[in-house]
């Protein structure tokens, strides 16, 4: 239990880029204006771009290596001059009182902060989605647009960063929200609306994670052999926390030890199934991704005049809302649109199940010469719910 809180309350996310034999390419989904539709809101709900491990997994008494660990990522990190640009020109506005610190490593700076890959990654989709979107962007207004992000650094500069690259050089300035873990909606795991005790008892139970740890003990023991932080202090190892430790150091071509390599694909696989394991749980998905679904459900019927329901005010009557989270608020959300069913075996793909950095799920509204009202949802370029009538996509929010 004191290890599940480590990892929900850190945060820890994985996945930088599918290894390159396995990507496949990609036919882009034709744009609203093909589709002879007009959007009415567009909904963007993104992953933040690459950063350093999550901890210094080199960190222990009389460990060599320390220091190493923390210079080789402090030199991946962003200018302050850029980040200092990119704050004045989004500034960053703490909703309700909020008073919290942003939550990052307990290792310290800069582990579990944006790189500057990270901030190219999304200046990039940024540019990506307004090419998607110039038709709808024409005459957009900076009240047309609202953006939210959790209370991390690096969702944080990540959502300014695709802010730049999204909102033409006449747009000034634009605030990002930020509200208090209770108040969060993108972040389900520390808002404390029982998702981590749901998790606990289902690990409790079900006796499939038992057996998965009995089969994977001895990498566990590799892992903690070759890597000092978790040899140290063994009540921290977390196997989303080995997976972190590859994913970081995949983005930056790091090499590792030979037997680190060996158990790669293993250790991944078991962080996937772990989580689709739990997301495939309705009540545990409904507890992950259900607030968020339901102000999806509020912006659309607000606009449609359908219904007028509770939600902050400045959310509404926005052409785009933009939301900065991570995987594993992305993860449940593709799970909940009917991705991943037989995941027994999509877990052998993770480069294909989990949200890389920066992934873009974009979930259009839309409405034809006679205002019926439809629904698509894009994975960056790629279709992966298709366009259908906004009453056969209310499941994601009842």
């Amino acid at each position: 239990w004191h290890c599940l809180n480590l990892c929900l309350s850190n945060y820890v996310s994985l996945a930088s880029h599918a290894k390159m034999g396995s990507i496949k390419t990609i036919q882009p989904a034709a744009t609203v204006s093909v589709l002879g539709l007009r959007l009415l809101n567009c909904v963007i709900l993104h992953r933040h771009g690459d950063r350093a491990p999550s901890a210094n997994f080199f960190k222990a008494p009389n460990s060599i290596d320390e220091d190493k660990e923390r210079k080789k990522w402090l030199d991946k990190m962003p200018s302050k001059r850029k980040l200092e640009t990119l704050k004045k020109r989004f500034p960053i506005i703490r909703k309700n009182n909020h008073t919290e610190e942003e939550t990052e490593s307990s290792s310290g700076y800069p582990f579990g902060h944006l790189t500057s890959l990270g901030l190219s990654q999304l200046y990039e989709k940024g540019v990506q989605t307004r090419k998607r979107y110039e038709n709808e962007m024409i005459d957009l207004k900076p009240e047309d647009v609202y953006a939210q992000s959790t209370n991390f650094n690096r969702t944080q500069q990540s959502c300014q960063s695709f802010l730049e690259g999204f909102l033409p050089h006449s747009y000034y300035s634009l605030s990002i929200h930020i509200y208090q873990a209770k108040d969060d909606f993108l972040n389900a795991w520390d808002s404390g609306n029982g998702l981590q005790e749901k998790v606990a008892h289902l690990q409790q139970f079900d006796k499939e994670f038992e057996r998965q740890e009995g089969e994977h003990q001895e990498i566990r023991n590799s892992l903690c052999a070759h890597l000092p932080y978790f040899r140290e202090y063994p009540g921290k190892f977390l196997w989303v926390y080995s997976g972190d430790y590859y994913v970081c150091n995949e983005s930056h071509d790091h090499s590792l030890h030979d037997d680190l390599t060996l158990h790669r694909d293993r250790v991944l696989n078991l962080v996937a199934w772990r989580y689709l394991r739990w997301y495939n749980n309705d009540e545990i998905g409904k507890l992950a991704i259900g607030d968020f679904a339901d102000n999806i459900r509020k912006i659309f019927d607000h606009t449609s005049k359908q219904d007028i329901t509770e939600c902050p005010p400045e959310i509404l009557n926005k052409r785009f809302s933009i939301f900065s989270a991570h995987d594993v608020t992305l993860l449940p959300f593709m799970v909940a649109l009917g991705a991943f069913k037989n995941h027994e075996a999509e877990v052998l793909e993770f480069d294909k199940v989990w949200p890389e950095y920066g992934t873009i799920i974009s979930i259009e509204h839309l409405a034809d010469d006679k205002d019926e009202r439809f629904v698509r949802v894009l994975r960056n370029e790629e279709e992966i719910f298709p366009l259908t009538h906004i009453e056969n996509f209310k499941f994601i929010w009842e």
